[in-house]
């Protein structure tokens, strides 16, 4: 509800604590993109098999 009220369709929306990517999902779910970022690197594999983030995730260290 949150993202759909005060994002428009193709906006960007960063999550700088992603840990298993609730943000990233809802975000592809209401056509956001978004920008997540995670420090723990077994909780970033876990976020990616669960979240895509758009037509790609692109993994970047």
């Amino acid at each position: 509800w949150l993202l759909a009220t005060f994002t428009d369709n193709s906006d960007y929306v960063l999550d700088v604590f992603s840990g298993c990517g609730g943000l990233g999902k809802a975000c592809g779910e209401v056509y956001r993109y978004c920008l997540c970022l995670e420090g723990d690197d077994i909780v970033y594999e876990e976020c990616l098999k669960k979240v895509v983030c758009g037509p790609y995730v692109e993994k970047r260290v």
